[in-house]
């Protein structure tokens, strides 16, 4: 085969690549177009995130105990992004909202988000471990909270309530 006929057939593949539905199971299409590679997200499950971010996952990280340990970790470390953007007077909180105090605000949220990123893939991490799909976790929230607020106990206190 010939570059020429192989260059065409590639971009044919591509114009139909850009016109298939994607389900969320699809996360990641890969394109090749002008000699670049490209990846774009498309739409993302709970569980296609666990299988992607697990892909990053060492053999050492791969226990209970450090997804377990290293959730709380990761936790403290969004907490104190707040923690030190209060401390240095740069948020503050009013009414459960985080209130800005400088031009900072939107490099904190940055940051915290980031954060919040690296809870979520220690709470995907701790799926792995256990076996357990993170969407089917994402279901028994959801039916254990709307079976609280049908009952009228969603604000409370205990697990059995």
């Amino acid at each position: 085969m010939n570059k020429e006929y192989i260059e065409k057939e590639a971009k044919k593949y591509v114009e139909k690549i850009q016109h298939i539905l994607f389900t969320p199971s699809e996360v990641v299409v890969t394109a090749f177009i002008e000699g670049a590679k490209t990846q774009e997200m498309i739409e993302m499950s709970l569980k296609s995130y666990q299988q992607l971010a697990m892909r990053t996952n060492q053999d050492c990280s791969n226990n209970i105990s450090y997804m377990l340990l290293n959730l709380i970790s990761e936790t403290g470390e969004l907490a104190g992004k707040v923690a030190k953007a209060i401390r240095k007077e740069e948020v503050y909180i009013d009414r459960n909202n985080l209130m800005d105090n400088s031009q900072s605000n939107s490099e904190l949220e940055h940051e915290m988000q980031l954060e919040l990123g690296d809870v979520l893939w220690q709470v995907a991490g701790l799926c792995e471990c256990m076996g357990w799909d993170i969407e089917e976790i994402a279901r028994m929230n959801l039916e254990k909270l709307q079976d609280r607020q049908k009952r009228g106990v969603i604000i409370g206190d205990g697990d059995h309530r």
